[in-house]
């Protein structure tokens, strides 16, 4: 190995080892008892929601590992108005049908007349299909208002709803702005699964995904007509059953941060030394 290929490693090492001393500094402060007010443990980071929910109501949920990267977020059990499944070859085509039928249906297209408050997201679930062009279908989906979740109004059968139960669940979760397009959400589900690969949740978002069933699915907070600061996000559910994960599902405590980052470390030094033995 030469000079300069050893001096190139040495500042790697020392990138990463004031990474790992200054990031372990900030976790022990956080999880010294007297850190806290009155000698408590200060509270877990509290997840930061889309803008559009400071105006519209959206699911809570709670914030179970964030990477700068991605984060994983689990969901209570909730309720959806569903358009489709869709068949078509196009998300934008089938998310623009999906939203026509929903803004019908909440402007009173259901069987009490009755108006319905606007939630968000939008979601659109991708779900591959069988055949010989292997063509998509899409599901679109608002959250059901809290104040209807006993009973949502029953959709007007001509538009073709239904109500959709989800069973409380973890997903992984990637933010991106702009719009969302037929050129770029695939590109954002691969750098969601890119930003997974070497991480405990890998094998729980690569669970086996069989016909019909969700691939991944893309949140919109804004309306079309909003041009600027638009915030989307790509969700890709988490099979936790029989992986290292399954019981992971919950707000990580300051030890568990702290085993996370141990993790990520060793995961780079690793890295750093399969590419130490190929120089």
């Amino acid at each position: 190995m030469g000079v300069q290929c050893r001096l190139h490693v040495t500042l790697a090492i020392v990138v990463v080892l004031v990474s790992f001393f200054s990031q372990t500094a900030a976790i022990r402060t956080q999880f010294n008892p007297l850190s806290g007010p009155e000698g408590k443990l200060p509270p877990l980071q509290k997840p930061v929601p889309a803008p559009a929910c400071e105006r519209l109501e959206c699911p809570p949920y709670t914030l179970v590992h964030e990477d700068p990267k991605f984060e994983i977020r689990k969901y209570a059990a909730a309720g959806f108005v569903q358009a489709g499944p869709l068949a078509d070859v196009s998300f934008v085509s089938a998310t623009k049908r999906g939203f026509h039928k929903l803004f019908q249906y909440i402007e009173g297209a259901n069987l009490n007349d009755t108006k319905v408050p606007m939630t968000a997201p939008v979601v659109t679930t991708v779900m591959p299909s069988a055949g010989p062009f292997c063509s998509s279908a899409f599901a679109v989906r608002f959250p059901v208002p809290e104040k209807f979740e006993q009973g949502p109004p029953v959709p007007l059968p001509e538009l073709e709803l239904t109500v959709v139960n989800t069973p409380a669940r973890c997903v992984a979760v990637r933010k991106f702005s702009g719009f969302a397009k037929d050129d770029n959400i695939a590109e954002e589900a691969a750098e969601l699964a890119t930003s997974l690969e070497g991480t405990k949740w890998a094998a729980a978002a690569e669970g086996e995904r069989g016909v019909g069933q969700e691939s991944y699915s893309i949140a919109q907070y804004e309306p079309i007509p909003v041009f600027r600061h638009r915030h989307n996000e790509v969700w890709v559910p988490l099979s936790l059953s029989g992986t290292e994960v399954e019981n992971d599902c919950s707000p990580a405590t300051p030890i568990q941060k702290f085993k996370d980052h141990l993790s990520t470390l060793g995961n780079r030094v690793e890295s750093l030394l399969r590419w130490v033995g190929q120089s």
